[in-house]
């Protein structure tokens, strides 16, 4: 137990730091998915997909709608004889649109690639007669194997639409998941920390955190398990070569979701919608729109 409260203080106070935020008109996908419950501490083969959406009313990008698509192969399995060591690795396809005053733009292609190690500081710790805690903390890096177009102004599109971020970059996670007999909660929280691309170009920081509550119910071999929980992120403005901050970038929000996982087997299937319920990007030009997510995943 010192080492979660160790964790809470640490993330707690990273909140309070200035970040270098996400890019102009809107916010970008990190590698969290939002409020899919997943049995951590299985290995895995996932196919999910998210869409993130934004309504821009600036001056610059009056009138425009943006969608941030993103396609998700992954993979996890534990390393050693104990398992408390887990590789994990995901492969990004995004396809990011526009429709605005310039009519339809798009750009599409394999994104980052992610490669993380999770270690289980609290393998499955019972609690009790009908109690269970799992706590993992992880870091990984991704690759710039994303195209990054350091010219995209030349497009009329912001920074953020590009592919890849030009640039090694870094995150780190935690994880908790408490269960009851069939209920529990899933805590989850997300850092990424992005040097200067190519071109000098600062890409924001992201912190994110995420808590999940659900109940797990069913006949036989299939079960049901609702969930609804709370996501909140907070980025900040990024950076010119020149020093200067992107006026137009940055934020924070808090969405609401709500979902549900089907489990058969060793299958499960999510979906969850999410709901901006306070967002503020972009120097107030950007409004969120609804999220949502859904995975189909193999369990080994």
């Amino acid at each position: 137990m010192k080492l979660i409260t160790i964790s809470i203080i640490v993330i707690l106070f990273a909140m309070t730091e200035k970040l270098y935020a996400c890019d102009a008109c809107g916010c970008s996908i990190h590698n969290s998915e939002i409020g899919l419950i997943t049995d951590f501490k299985k290995n895995y083969f996932k196919m999910s997909f998210s869409r993130f959406g934004f309504y821009s009313f600036s001056e610059t990008g009056k009138g425009s709608t943006d969608f941030f698509n993103k396609g998700n192969l992954s993979f996890r399995f534990g390393l050693g004889k104990m398992k408390k060591v887990h590789l994990a690795m995901q492969v990004p396809y995004i396809v990011n649109s526009r429709k605005g005053q310039e009519g339809y733009q798009s750009v599409k292609g394999i994104s980052d690639v992610n490669m993380s190690l999770y270690y289980e500081l609290i393998p499955n710790k019972c609690l009790g007669s009908a109690g269970s805690l799992y706590f993992e903390v992880g870091a990984g890096a991704s690759a710039p194997t994303g195209y990054y177009n350091a010219h995209i102004h030349n497009e009329n599109l912001p920074e953020n639409f590009n592919i890849g971020k030009g640039t090694f970059y870094f995150n780190t996670q935690t994880n908790l998941v408490f269960r009851w007999n069939q209920s529990g909660l899933v805590w989850s929280n997300f850092f990424q920390w992005l040097p200067k691309s190519k071109d000098d170009y600062q890409f924001g920081n992201s912190l994110s955190t995420q808590l999940t509550v659900f109940h797990e119910f069913g006949l036989n071999n299939v079960k049901f398990i609702p969930s609804t929980g709370v996501y909140m992120e907070s980025v900040a403005k990024d950076v010119f070569p020149s020093g200067l901050s992107v006026v137009e970038s940055g934020g924070r929000s808090i969405f609401c979701g709500f979902g549900t996982n089907i489990k058969f087997s060793k299958w499960i299937a999510g979906f969850i919608l999410s709901k901006p319920l306070v967002n503020s990007y972009a120097n107030e030009s950007v409004q969120a729109k609804l999220r949502w997510t859904s995975q189909l995943s193999f369990n080994f």
